[in-house]
């Protein structure tokens, strides 16, 4: 008796072990699909779904998991739990979408750890409620941009802005978006890129109860244009949406992108203080697109004063004003009135790159001319060679006008006898000539002739006279 009542008790527990083993396997619901995993799982992941108000569990909800690799979906079962097991390369986020008719579409974001059991928190489904009207709308028929939250991304590790929002409206044929009861799943792709490691997430998504679904990008390391196409598929039916451009530049200064400039290479600062003289650095990254606005730029200067820093704009330019003062300078190799100013920022690792500009501080006038006097045989003439210069023998600043003026009968004049200075740092713009003709006639009569060479401009105004005779 005692044999049998042992055996009975060693069925009983064999029936328990079973009863559980066959329960358990119960739990997961219908097989789950998997579209990048392989047959060996170093992932669980364990979760339930349940009502929003009542609390009550939910079977047969669609779970959707999208993670670096692959999509995984499942369905809760009558416990309204779900059990899903895959690959995954290493520990990441991942998005579960969380769908049931009647019911508005759930999706989290959740980081899950390889070769563990993951609980996820449970769902909690919040049920569909009708408009104020109570209408219904038509299946998806179309898909539209519906809002981008910018048009521009920086590269990545360039310091602007790297993630970009696009949402995407789904209307039916009346051009209504379309409510949940009629909820599309919406595949996002990437039309164009640069192949610098941008991407889209997540690469599905549920439309809403408002018919819209979203999407995020962000950049890579290459700048370019980027297009986000989204995608519906009901049956045979292929729905796209246009394509959604961004364009990704604003990447870290490079020196091969980078310049100075001034508004003047020549400005009268050596002796009026208080003038401005406008420079503007051009700071491109190494894609020759404009770095990202607010990239600071120092400036220093060997004479006057300059602003320490500046930021770029959304052109990459970064402008200050050198103002005339103390010290007045003086170049190691140019000699006195020439400056160096520098801009300085740093590349993309961390390097300081920088470039140097002359600029002359031109001084007061002064005109000379030989010879000082002089007296021209009939028909014959004179050669007068002058210059207009500063006190240390450099050009004057551009605008300058230089005018040679004769007076006296019978000679005619021709050579630089009008002159407007250009922008220039070249002491060949510092030395003129001119001559001065007798008409020949067979009366010899002497003729006082009186010449006159002035300057007037940024500098400030110099003239000198001389006088002689023509026969």
């Amino acid at each position: 008796m005692k044999n049998i009542q042992t055996q009975l008790l060693s069925y009983l527990l064999y029936l328990i072990v079973v009863f559980t083993i066959v329960s358990c396997d119960s739990t997961t619901g219908p097989a789950a699909t998997d579209d990048g995993g392989t047959s060996t799982t170093n992932l669980t992941l364990i979760g339930s779904v349940k009502d929003a108000s009542t609390s009550a569990i939910i079977d047969s909800a669609k779970i959707i998991i999208t993670y670096t690799g692959g999509t995984k979906t499942a369905y809760t079962n009558t416990s309204g739990t779900y059990t899903i097991s895959f690959n995954i390369d290493v520990s990441q986020e991942i998005t579960i979408i969380v769908s049931k008719t009647n019911y508005i579409t759930d999706t989290s974001k959740v980081f899950v750890t390889k070769n563990a059991v993951n609980n996820i928190s449970a769902v909690s489904l919040s049920k569909v409620t009708t408009g104020s009207g109570g209408t219904t709308t038509g299946p998806a028929a179309a898909i539209y941009l519906f809002s981008q939250s910018v048009n521009t991304l920086g590269v990545r590790a360039g310091g602007s802005a790297e993630t970009g929002k696009i949402v995407f409206v789904v209307v039916d044929s009346a051009g209504n978006p379309i409510s949940f009861s009629n909820s599309a799943l919406v595949k996002f792709s990437l039309a164009a890129q640069p192949d610098g490691g941008e991407f889209i997430y997540p690469s599905i998504a549920y439309t809403d109860t408002g018919g819209k679904a979203s999407v995020y990008l962000t950049s890579g390391t290459k700048a370019g244009v980027v297009q986000i196409q989204a995608e519906i598929n009901i049956g045979s039916r292929r729905i796209l949406s246009q394509p959604v451009s961004f364009t990704i530049h604003g990447g870290l200064p490079d020196l091969d992108h980078f310049g100075l400039a001034s508004e003047y290479l020549n400005f009268a600062g050596y002796d009026i203080f208080g003038l401005t003289n406008g420079i503007t650095a051009y700071v491109g990254d190494k894609y020759g697109n404009p770095v990202r606005t607010g990239t600071a730029v120092y400036y220093t200067t060997t004479g006057g004063i300059i602003p320490g820093s500046q930021t770029t704009n959304e052109l990459g330019l970064s402008s200050v004003n050198l103002m005339s003062a103390e010290p007045r300078p003086t170049h190691p190799t140019n000699g006195a009135g020439f400056a160096t100013i520098t801009a300085q920022t740093a590349d993309e690792n961390n390097t300081t790159i920088s470039k140097t500009l002359l600029i002359l501080f031109s001084g007061v006038p002064m005109v000379t001319v030989t010879p000082s006097t002089f007296d021209i045989p009939n028909g014959g003439s004179q050669r007068f060679d002058y210059e207009v210069k500063d006190e240390n023998g450099n050009p004057l600043a551009p605008g300058t006008q230089i005018t040679v003026a004769v007076e006296g009968e019978g000679i005619k004049t021709r050579g630089d006898l009008s002159i407007t200075m250009p922008d220039t740092q070249s002491k060949l713009y510092t030395r003129y000539s001119f001559t001065v003709s007798d008409a020949a006639d067979t009366v010899t009569k002497v003729e006082n002739i009186y010449l006159k060479i002035s300057t007037s401009g940024p500098n400030g105004n110099n003239f000198t006279t001389i006088s002689g005779t023509a026969r």
